[in-house]
């Protein structure tokens, strides 16, 4: 009777094991297909950014002035942390809607994409797309869980990878006209050619 006992706590240790394993195979898997979608939705915000510019002569919300006004875009409401910005700072944050309702008056409705995080639930960082303007340009920013040559490791699976108007080798910015973004695409796209 003892030994019976003893392998089924042994099976029991095992099973549960397993499935932790599985889990966080199963985790990775999602998270890769995820940094996919990710980066296709951040360029494709920043298309829509650079088509408004085109048409408007400015980028959407710039002013002249030292305000600095950020889109948080994200498929859920965000907590009242999220919507503030840091103290002192003169900044406006502004809910996903106003920021797509605003390009596709400029744009027109067909030619906006209202993209959000496909992750519903944030786990270890933040998921949403972050638009900032400022009197100089913009910059568009997308946490991956995965890092990428491109990208600023923020902390566990919390990679920041952001293109933008201008380069800023400090904080990793590349100018978004002037990034490859097939190449990055497709190497994206190669590890996680799965997915679909």
């Amino acid at each position: 009777m003892k030994r019976w006992n003893l392998y089924s706590v042994a099976g029991l240790i095992f099973a549960v094991g397993g499935a932790v394993a599985y889990y966080g195979w199963a985790e990775e898997d999602y998270q890769r297909c995820a940094d996919t979608v990710r980066q296709e939705d951040m360029f494709a915000i920043a298309q829509m950014v650079e088509d408004y510019q085109e048409t408007a002569g400015h980028y959407p919300f710039q002013t002249t002035d030292e305000t600095v006004t950020e889109a948080l875009l994200a498929s859920r409401d965000l907590s009242e942390i999220e919507r503030r910005g840091p103290p002192g700072d003169p900044m406006t944050i502004i809910d996903k809607d106003v920021f797509y309702d605003e390009v596709a008056r400029v744009l027109g409705a067909k030619q906006v994409k209202r993209l959000a995080d496909p992750q519903k639930v944030a786990v270890s960082a933040p998921n949403f797309y972050q638009y900032r303007v400022y009197s100089g340009g913009y910059s568009i920013s997308v946490n991956l869980y995965n890092p990428v040559p491109q990208s600023v490791e923020l902390g566990p699976n919390y990679h920041k990878l952001q293109v933008g108007s201008e380069y800023d080798p400090d904080q990793k910015i590349y100018p978004f006209l002037q990034v490859p973004v097939g190449s990055i695409l497709a190497a994206s796209q190669a590890v996680a050619e799965h997915c679909n």
